[in-house]
């Protein structure tokens, strides 16, 4: 990039100029890390006439005025000429021994008007420099000054206001000034302003243009409308137009900045220190081949991915991980395809948010990579993203996919429980020998053919048996059902199913509720898509519904004692303990609960409201309520309709509008969980 910064220096020492130059380049190519960290030092060296230059630096992002622009350029100059350490009176008084030395006439009223609009006791003083009302253009001196505008693709100004505006300073000051963009954007953006009146006009000149050739058929006419609409407003409103005509009174040169990949990541590495440095030194090849395997070219999320390891590298230090190596690459490789993905917005990265675990995961993949045949569908996202940056992973024993990290890149917060809870449970599995249920229901290809034989036979008869977790029969069918369609077990589609269909139930009994099960069921089959797979499935999920009924039975019981004996301790235990559990699906006896309602004082009746409002406001884990509650509010307005009014009864209709209201928070939420699992 030398060639570039020659350039411009040249440009900023020359005599006398009337252009601007334009530094060309893609959205995170680096740009302003390269105006930063080699342009601004280079110039900042340069004196004219005995005197150091003048740098001022503004980001048009998000700026939606010229009087804002005004005011960040002077607050950047004032921040330039006055150091910061100086008391507030001392800062005011070089602003004024500035404007005496520069005579600037204009600059003394505007001047005034700051010092009088600023309360030393209240907001600091720039707070309250940008909320004055004073025309900031006075005040500046832009003799010894080179200006930099970047992010111009992002203002909201017009393109044709800003670039005027800029060219008042080339023209009218001569002043230096240097532009950071991305012209394929602003051609972009400025295609896309007032759209409606450009539509409108070019409408209008179509019509002449129809009127005017009375050859033309009415019918062809027709048919021809809407190119001639298009095809005018692209002649008189295109890229080739203002955007140009302005470019070419204003931009005197152009620079396209396309830096050396390796190069750019060598000086972000750079960047850091201690065993950090050291640590992404020693894996700058991972650094390189995640990038190029990306193909952004986009250096500003790399830097968002090292700032966002930095932080995981010193958790895995301050807790001492330090020794699980192969822990650490992987949440390093991770960490850079992930911030790839969500931070340029590829495609179906939403996916990654709907998965809880490494376990989700692997089982979207595989479900995947068996079903596929028979959906007839294009690669889904994740086995796309497995495929493009970890080609040749087994995706059982390799560890790709890490919650924690995927929250980090995606929200930038940092959890340290789910950290340490992901990290303990890889050091746990690394640890263990797998089950040979798990090696054959996703590393069978890595078995010797002995081994595969052996293993089938005896998985199969302890699926069978009812031997195996309940949670694995969906996936131990579809790859039965594979390896039968392979000729590689002896067996037919009914014994099978109809083997594992019983040992389902039996492993049913015999086991425990599974809190994460959505782990192992996603993505959800259909029964359209496959019977058979949504028939384990639906049992599965039967199951763990029964298991959980059961483990929560007694739970919800001691709960409802309290409801009457002890309101206070009820109620805080509602709303703590029980504050995701669906408490009156559990407990059925709707017509006992009821009872026990017209018991209690009507303070705790009252109070009940408010509990239940808090408890149903939109918890997806209190879904199952919704039909107990019915009938719970049901036998309210029952009882309410049947009887006298009194305090009682007015208390438990207010309570029953409170029922309704949760039922149909529970029920919206319901809708919109089953139309994303749709």
């Amino acid at each position: 990039m030398n060639y570039i910064t020659d350039s411009i220096i040249n440009y900023v020492k020359k005599d006398k100029t009337n252009y601007a130059v334009l530094l060309n380049g893609s959205w995170g190519s680096g740009k302003t890390y390269f105006w930063e960290n080699t342009l601004r030092p280079e110039i900042e060296k340069i004196k004219i006439d005995g005197k150091k230059l003048n740098v001022v630096y503004i980001s048009l992002y998000g700026v939606k005025t010229l009087e804002e622009v005004n005011k960040k350029i002077f607050l950047e100059n004032l921040k330039n000429v006055i150091p910061q350490k100086n008391r507030y009176y001392l800062k005011l008084k070089k602003v004024l021994d500035f404007t005496k030395k520069k005579n600037i006439d204009k600059s003394l009223s505007e001047l005034g008007k700051i010092i009088f609009s600023l309360d030393i006791t209240g907001m600091s003083y720039v707070s309250k420099l940008y909320k004055s009302k004073v025309q900031f253009e006075n005040f500046i001196n832009f003799k010894n000054v080179v200006l930099c505008f970047d992010d111009l693709e992002r203002t909201d100004i017009a393109l044709t206001q800003i670039l005027g505006y800029i060219n008042n300073f080339v023209e009218r000051d001569g002043t230096k000034v240097i532009i950071i963009s991305n012209e394929k954007e602003i051609s972009e953006k400025h295609s896309s302003e007032n759209l409606e009146l450009k539509t409108l006009v070019s409408l209008y000149l179509s019509n002449l243009e129809t009127k005017n050739n009375s050859s033309q058929s009415i019918e062809k006419e027709s048919s021809s409308s809407d190119s001639m609409i298009i095809k005018n407003k692209k002649k008189l409103f295109g890229e080739k137009n203002d955007y140009k005509r302005i470019k070419e009174k204003l931009i005197g040169k152009t620079f396209t900045y396309e830096p050396n990949d390796f190069e750019i990541i060598n000086q972000l590495i750079n960047e850091y220190s201690g065993d950090y440095k050291e640590y992404i030194k020693n894996h700058e090849e991972v650094i390189i081949e995640f990038f190029v395997t990306s193909q952004t070219k986009n250096f500003r999320v790399l830097k968002h991915a090292l700032d966002d390891f930095e932080l995981i590298h010193s958790k895995f230090i301050e807790y001492k991980y330090s020794d699980q190596k192969n822990i650490l690459i992987d949440y390093f490789r991770f960490t850079l395809a992930c911030s790839f993905e969500v931070k340029t917005g590829v495609m179906g990265n939403e996916e990654f948010a709907e998965l809880n675990s490494s376990e989700s995961f692997s089982t979207a993949f595989i479900m995947y990579e068996f079903t596929k045949s028979k959906k007839s569908k294009p690669d889904s996202y994740i086995n796309t993203f497995v495929n493009k940056y970890y080609p040749n992973s087994n995706i059982h024993k390799d560890q790709i996919f890490f919650k924690f990290i995927e929250i980090l890149v995606r929200n930038g917060v940092f959890y340290n429980e789910l950290f340490k809870k992901e990290t303990d449970s890889i050091v746990r599995k690394s640890k263990r020998v797998l089950p040979d249920y798990i090696r054959l229901l996703g590393d069978f290809r890595s078995l010797s053919n002995e081994e595969f034989d052996k293993i089938t036979i005896e998985i199969f008869s302890k699926l069978k048996d009812g031997k195996v977790s309940f949670i694995h029969y969906r996936q131990a069918f579809l790859f039965y059902r594979h390896f039968i369609e392979k000729g590689l077990f002896n067996k037919d589609y009914e014994e099978v199913e109809v083997a594992l269909s019983t040992g389902l139930i039996l492993s049913g009994k015999r086991s425990q509720y599974k809190e994460n099960l959505d782990d192992f069921l996603r993505p959800l089959i259909t029964e359209e898509e496959d019977p058979c797979l949504y028939y384990f499935q639906n049992e599965i999920i039967n199951i763990n519904e029964n298991l959980e009924k059961e483990m929560h039975k007694d739970e919800v019981s001691n709960l409802m004692n309290l409801f009457q004996s002890n309101y206070e301790v009820f109620s805080e235990k509602l709303l703590s303990e029980f504050y995701s559990v669906p408490i009156f699906y559990y407990y059925v006896d709707i017509n006992n609960f009821f009872e026990s309602l017209l018991q209690i004082p009507n303070s705790d009746t009252h109070s009940l409201r408010k509990l239940l409002e808090k408890k149903y406001n939109q918890n997806e884990k209190n879904i199952k309520d919704i039909e107990n509650l019915k009938l719970l509010k049901n036998k309210i307005d029952e009882h309410v309709c049947n009887n006298n009014i009194n305090l009682k009864n007015y208390l438990l209709n207010e309570l029953s509008k409170t029922l309704e209201e949760c039922i149909k928070k529970l029920e919206k939420v319901k809708q919109q969980k089953d139309e994303a699992e749709a």
